[in-house]
């Protein structure tokens, strides 16, 4: 993600209609509106896709949210 906003920092880029979602590493919130702000696209982080739990931030989450966390769980007994 930091190479594709480094890159959209000198060169315009427009993914507006694209979901990202990011794992495997958590994202600073620094880099979450960078991502916002220069790629021009949605995202949402994800948690857990390898280790069994799952979690993620949804699209309706608010900023604070999405920017901050890996989101809830997926599963209701997921804890």
């Amino acid at each position: 993600m930091r190479l594709w906003i480094d890159y959209a920092q000198r060169t315009p880029v427009d993914l507006s209609g694209v979901h990202l979602q990011i794992g495997s590493s958590k994202l600073t919130p620094v880099q979450a509106e960078e991502a916002r702000e220069f790629l021009h696209c949605d995202l949402s982080q994800w948690f857990g896709v390898g280790e069994g739990l799952l979690t993620y931030t949804r699209l309706d989450d608010p900023d604070e949210v999405r920017f901050n966390t890996e989101g809830r769980p997926m599963a209701p007994d997921d804890e």
